[in-house]
């Protein structure tokens, strides 16, 4: 049996012995005293303290257990190894050897031995992380960080390694080959296996996606869990096999039998985790590839319009009941006989009421149809209910991007971020149209790209009912009915809805007679203190940026308000090749990654050192309200309407974020870039909420014009940048355009680095090609009337090339089929 006694009087007696090692003290030194001077580094000095790394209040202790944790499992195989190899020639543990015990009280002691001391280490570093946590950062501590950071990352880690290095020695006697062979698949795991399958083979967890939110915590605490367990698992599996294998007098059978037992449990543990780890991503693939199919298959199915929805939500936990009451017309040139939605196949349908009756459906994956009783003829209206509960399944989002896409890790500096795209929690939910949280027709837009779909402008009506304590945001004017209920009417027609329900603090500025709201977590300002001076000329400084921006769109804000929402840093949104905005942008709202994390402009500390710095430097003289302006208009202009705020330098920040340009990374981030930089563009909102071109026979024009208006925004690359870029991405979109054309270009993944550039070429030449003809005056006036007239409505691109005909007597579809299907690149005569 064991004796928790000799166990615990083993682990003493090694504990000792590490502490006494010189080794142990010069490498725990190192350590401590590396990760002090790095802390210095990063968080203490305003010239390299990065937002990035100081916006997350868990990011100090993630970021050293994580620099300790490499480090500690190599040095683990040293410590853990030593244990046979110096009680064999050295007799370092005659004193214990002489007792009477058995294998397992010896290993588990030795193993609780080893373990105590390196938890020892990770306790004083955790340490040091709370004093630079509170002294030397302006974010709080959140405690829950310093608790699941060293059970999810160290302690795993060192129970794996400790068992590996225990079996390979009884296994082996021969230390220094197991040296060699645990430090060549420790270094195989960190260079080649550690980001496959998944991080399925990242024992260190260095891959693994672990940023704390302060709105729901961990990304994915489930597969988080299963992940770590794996390796912990293994860990107590092979330390029970050492047992087996060390050569020692006759052992008692019993424990010899509960010995095998737990490993075969711990191991098929494993190996069952390790199972539904990778099963849940196959799955996940599988569940896209066939709605991808469902898609295609539905495509040619006629579609009925949705023109009212009223949606009245109860949030229940991990759960939402949705009623949805829809109008729906029929469009098309012939009667149709059944009404085709799409919903997430997570939401299961409760019931659907037709004429105050239940009535059929049949649902697959995330297709719903519906048949009516009789055909709608065109023109003609139908309402119906659909009743449903459930919550989002992510994998259903972003069926489009291709596995490998959605895999490659979200990064910022050692931080590894998850990629959700819903949140439905009892304390935080945000939902955008990727989820299908509503019924929407037919299949969702963008399934067949480039195949044009028709784009619904929708009269909604939300109404939400939550948590007493929490707030909801959505579109339109807001009217709180009682505690935790809300309603919510736009006052145009809208392509989407969204829906943000958290613990949320309320600011608003009006200005042009527009309501610019900012909803933040609660205890997440700090930013006040830097805009004590300029209060009351915000909403100036507001219409002058407003202005200046619509200038140059030449288009006017269609909404009455603009939200500022605050979201969890584990939101993400993919670029699609067949729009210029992302999910981060929505109709009257921009959902900003938590406290800006990913804007260098939102660092207000740090961009006021360097303001005055250069203000000392060029000895000027400057008030308190004009470096609080400043402040105010470069994060406004850097974040919704500078050049480097938008997609169009998607391949430049590519570049520059992931190896080389260490100049330029410092300048735009402080030297810290992530692998990807989520877009907060503003332009979506003066055109792609507010307009849409469809057509069967024309499907890129939308996406023309979209480009063509956004071109107006631009400024070129200067020279100097130029020439650290090297060859421009116009050249390389030049080389790909003399070899396919723009139709196989755009479907082509392989260009979808440069596929803004490649764009950019051929909508600047077709719409020269249209200036030159009618005169740029003459067009642009044109253009903007019609778009003033159209405003909210899907549009038939032939109706516009009508009115251009009726107008100018120019045909832009002689031009407009070559222009699409040509190879030849585009020239000016």
């Amino acid at each position: 049996m064991l004796s928790f006694f000799k166990i615990w009087t083993i682990a003493l007696y090694e504990m000792k012995t590490l502490l006494r090692s010189w080794f142990f003290r010069i490498f725990s030194l190192l350590a401590i005293g590396i990760i002090i001077f790095l802390d210095i580094f990063l968080f203490v000095t305003n010239r390299t303290a990065s937002w990035s790394l100081r916006a997350i209040p868990s990011s100090i202790p993630y970021m050293n257990l994580l620099l300790l944790n490499v480090v500690q499992a190599i040095i683990g195989i040293f410590l853990a190894s030593d244990f046979l190899k110096y009680d064999r020639k050295l007799d370092s543990t005659e004193v214990i050897y002489m007792r009477s015990m058995t294998n397992a009280d010896y290993v588990l002691g030795k193993s609780l031995g080893v373990l105590s001391v390196l938890i020892i280490l990770n306790i004083l570093i955790l340490a040091v992380s709370i004093v630079f946590n509170v002294f030397f950062t302006d974010v709080p501590v959140v405690s829950a960080s310093y608790l699941y950071y060293p059970l999810l990352i160290s302690i795993p880690t060192l129970i794996f390694i400790f068992g590996l290095s225990f079996f390979f020695m009884s296994l082996i006697y021969n230390q220094a080959l197991t040296f060699i062979l645990l430090l060549g698949y420790i270094t195989s795991t960190i260079f080649f296996l550690g980001h496959k399958f998944h991080y399925l083979f990242d024992y260190m967890a260095y891959n693994v996606p672990m940023m704390y939110s302060g709105f729901i915590g961990f990304g994915n605490g489930y597969t988080l869990i299963v992940h770590r367990g794996i390796y912990l698992l293994l860990g107590i599996g092979f330390i029970f096999a050492t047992v087996l294998l060390i050569k020692r007098l006759p052992q008692s059978k019993f424990m010899n039998r509960i010995s095998i037992l737990m490993v075969i449990v711990c191991s098929g543990g494993a190996f069952i985790l390790g199972y539904h780890y990778i099963s849940t991503i196959y799955s996940g693939r599988e569940l896209r590839g066939q709605m991808s199919a469902l898609n295609k298959r539905y495509a040619v199915e006629p579609r009925i319009s949705i023109t009212d929805c009223s949606l009245d939500l109860i949030h229940q936990g991990e759960e939402i009941e949705v009623r949805a009451d829809i109008v729906v017309r029929n469009d098309t040139d012939s009667p149709l006989g059944s009404y085709i939605f799409s919903l997430n196949p997570g939401l299961e349908i409760q019931e659907i009421l037709y004429r105050g009756k239940n009535h059929g459906f049949n649902r697959n994956l995330h297709i719903l149809t519906v048949n009516p009783s009789n055909n709608l003829d065109p023109g003609l209206t139908d309402s119906l209910s659909i009743h449903y509960r459930g919550t989002i399944n992510e994998e259903a989002c972003y069926i489009d991007i291709d596995d490998e896409e959605r895999e490659k890790s979200y990064t910022l500096f050692l931080y590894k971020i998850d990629k959700r795209y819903a949140f439905i929690t009892p304390e935080y939910v945000l939902l955008t149209l990727e989820n299908l949280w509503y019924p929407v027709a037919g299949i969702p837009y963008g399934s067949v790209y480039p195949e044009a779909l028709k784009k619904d402008f929708v009269n909604f009506k939300l109404r939400v009912k939550t948590d007493d304590e929490l707030m909801a945001i959505s579109q339109g004017s807001q009217e709180k009915i009682s505690s935790g209920e809300y309603i919510f009417k736009p006052e145009s027609t809208l392509p989407k809805l969204s829906l943000s329900i958290g613990r949320y603090e309320k600011r608003t500025v009006t200005a042009d007679d527009v309501e610019y709201n900012l909803f933040i977590k609660e205890g997440h300002d700090y930013f006040s203190e830097f805009f004590t001076e300029i209060d009351d000329q915000l909403p100036e400084i507001i219409s002058e940026l407003k202005q200046d921006f619509e200038r140059k769109m030449k288009l006017d804000y269609p909404y009455k308000r603009f939200s500022l929402i605050e979201v969890p840093v584990q939101f993400f949104s993919h670029e699609r090749f067949w729009s210029v905005g992302m999910e981060t942008v929505q109709p009257e709202q921009a959902l900003l990654s938590e406290k800006g994390i990913f804007l260098f402009s939102a660092d207000f500390k740090r961009m006021k050192y360097w303001q005055s710095r250069g203000s000392r430097r060029g000895n000027i003289t400057r008030t308190a309200e004009e470096i609080e302006s400043d402040l105010f208009r470069g994060f406004v202009q850097r974040t919704f309407t500078s050049e480097f705020s938008s997609r169009r330098f998607s391949s430049f920040r590519r570049r520059f974020t992931s190896g080389g340009g260490i100049s330029v990374r410092r300048i735009l981030f402080g030297g810290l870039a992530p692998s990807f930089l989520p877009s907060y563009e503003i332009f979506p909102n003066y055109y792609s909420f507010a307009y849409h071109f469809s057509s069967d026979k024309h499907p890129i024009f939308n996406l023309a014009l979209e480009h063509f208006l956004l071109s107006g925004l631009e400024n070129r690359v200067s020279g100097r940048m130029r020439f650290m870029m090297g060859i421009s991405d116009e050249e390389i979109a030049n080389n790909a355009l003399s070899k396919k054309n723009l139709s196989e270009l755009l479907v082509d993944p392989d260009y979808r680095d440069i596929i803004y550039n490649i764009l950019k070429i051929k909508v600047d030449y077709l719409f020269s090609l249209i200036k030159a003809e009618l005169g740029e005056e003459e067009f642009e006036q044109f253009l903007f009337e019609y778009l003033a007239d159209n405003s909210f409505k899907n549009l038939d691109v032939k109706d516009f090339l009508d009115a251009m005909w009726i107008e100018f007597g120019f045909e832009l579809e002689n031009y407009f089929d070559q222009w699409y299907h040509g190879e030849q690149l585009p020239a000016y005569i």
